[in-house]
């Protein structure tokens, strides 16, 4: 009687580590998805605030930069033809749409940086969510 027990509850033991296993890899599914719903979310909103997405020249040439220089030079030429400060995100979608490769875990951070750091930066931020302007131009008039 005694070993039946131990022996049902081994099988027990057994089942409720697969159990949580399978819990633990449905919560991380499920973590999955909610990163994935959120960028979905952002892309969409991205796509809704920028109908008409800026596009680099053709013509534009990004060899010899390092993919910093090229991003700002980007980023510059982006602002010039927009005639007012870009956000982030409208920087990031236009540094992927150009193919450059905008490392680092989170691409909004890294756009930041290459913008706003550097001996002398050459753009700043003109408010929270407003965007970027290059440090030696006067803003723009509304």
């Amino acid at each position: 009687m005694l070993d039946e027990l131990i022996r049902q509850l081994d099988e027990l033991q057994t089942e409720r580590a697969r159990l949580d296993k399978e819990i633990a890899d449905r919560l991380e599914a499920v973590r999955a998805l909610n990163v994935l719903v959120k960028d979905k979310k952002a892309s969409d909103m991205l796509e809704t605030v920028t109908e008409k997405t800026w596009k680099a020249p053709k013509s534009f040439n990004f060899e010899g930069d390092s993919v910093s220089n090229a991003v700002r030079k980007l980023a510059r030429e982006m602002m010039k033809d927009l005639n007012r400060p870009v956000t982030r995100a409208e920087l990031v979608k236009a540094v992927q749409d150009a193919g450059l490769p905008l490392g680092g875990e989170n691409p909004d951070k890294t756009m930041s940086k290459i913008l706003t750091r550097g001996k002398v930066p050459q753009f700043r931020s003109v408010g929270h969510g407003k965007g970027y302007w290059p440090t030696n131009l006067p803003l723009p008039e509304k």
